[in-house]
């Protein structure tokens, strides 16, 4: 398919940046020009000091915006990112603020942005403690745009904190945007409560006792290192005008914030994981528009030309079998990508947008008069 621009790609540090944003202005983010952060301060836990940093994308300042984005927002978007992860995805950015929402994203405590020396990596026993990050962002888009529509979003770990944050708190939200959320184990209610039991005896006398395996996402964030021929072979043939884009060429990621050797799974944390997906999916459906996207397949083999176009973290069948429990306006979509479906192969992407657009033109619809969107902005490519 043909490209619809060619954007510039500005690479991400490749080291851990060592300032952090203030807490009393937005500073331009390592993201570059048209993205600015700012410190949330949280309360101190047992590790001492906490904060949240709170990401904003503005497209009058990103020369890479997408033409036809509109001036002035009518609802906001808060994205939360995954276990392991903090928020990089600024394409996810730019088609939010084509769609008419102020993007906003969310480093949670001990995450990317947030993550201070003293503490340990993703620790929390309980997936509730993230309600401070989350309600403390939406007081600060408050104070910028009012009371606009929301819409909350997350992938993976971060969709399961946003459906559990979302089901608790239905009457505050508008929409919901969920990306390959972690909303259930893989194999089901069965292991769910075996690791919940697990983590309850383990983490009564040893919360951080390290479990005996291995993050599930080592490959994953592998295959996230570009097209590799002499390893996954020749490329597609609907991949090969698109040599530059970052899923080929690799993503420019800050390693210590994602596939970080400090990234250890532990009994306590999957103990609050376990927990919170049982309070979620025992919980009374909402009534929240729900966009719940996931890929095609879950692929757990060894052929590194498979994980190129699977989920290799998350079983995709568990997820898609109790979406339904989320909501009873829930749509589910499914793409031939990876468990990141902002990070997939172009025509992924292009799919997932074009999408995403129709959902959000039918449940936050432009102010009358807005001119329509035209296709080749509605499956702009621009990360």
């Amino acid at each position: 398919m043909e490209k619809i621009f060619k954007p510039i790609y500005i690479p991400a540090p490749t080291e851990t940046p060592q300032t952090n944003a203030p807490y009393d202005k937005w500073e331009q983010d390592l993201l570059g020009e048209g993205f600015k952060a700012l410190t949330l301060e949280l309360l101190p836990d047992e590790e001492g000091e906490n904060c949240a940093t709170l990401v904003s994308y503005h497209p009058s300042e990103d020369p890479n915006f997408i033409p036809g984005t509109p001036d002035k927002p009518w609802f906001t978007f808060l994205f939360i990112h995954g276990w392991n992860d903090y928020y990089f995805q600024r394409e996810l950015a730019r088609h939010v603020a084509l769609a008419g929402g102020a993007f906003y994203a969310v480093d949670l405590h001990k995450y990317g942005r947030s993550l201070r020396d003293w503490q340990t990596l993703g620790w929390t026993e309980n997936i509730e403690k993230y309600d401070e990050d989350i309600e403390t962002a939406w007081q600060v888009i408050a104070k910028e745009h009012g009371e606009l529509p929301r819409v909350l979003s997350g992938h993976s770990t971060g969709g399961l904190t946003a459906a559990y944050w979302a089901m608790r708190h239905r009457d505050q939200l508008d929409g919901l945007f969920l990306n390959s959320p972690w909303i259930e184990m893989p194999k089901g209610h069965k292991q769910r409560k075996a690791l919940l039991g697990a983590g309850r005896l383990v983490a009564l006398n040893e919360p951080k006792q390290p479990l005996p395996m291995q993050s599930a996402d080592t490959s994953y964030v592998d295959s996230l290192m570009g097209w590799d021929e002499d390893v996954h072979g020749n490329k597609p043939r609907g991949l090969k005008d698109w040599h530059d884009d970052p899923s080929l060429s690799g993503w420019h990621l800050i390693r210590e914030w994602k596939g970080s050797h400090r990234a250890v799974l532990r009994f306590g944390w999957f103990k609050g994981i376990a927990r919170a997906q049982g309070n979620l999916l025992a919980g009374k459906a909402t009534q929240i528009p729900t966009f719940f996207a996931t890929s095609t397949s879950s692929y757990f083999g060894k052929e590194p030309r498979q994980m190129m176009f699977a989920d290799t973290v998350l079983n995709v069948e568990t997820m898609c079998s109790n979406a339904w429990r989320l909501s009873t306006n829930v749509e589910i979509h499914r793409y031939p990508g990876k468990h990141d479906l902002f990070l997939s192969f172009p025509p992924v992407r292009q799919k997932l947008w074009r999408d995403f657009h129709g959902w959000a033109k039918q449940y936050f619809p432009a102010p009358e008069g807005t001119p329509e969107l035209p296709e080749s902005s509605v499956a702009a490519i621009c990360p």
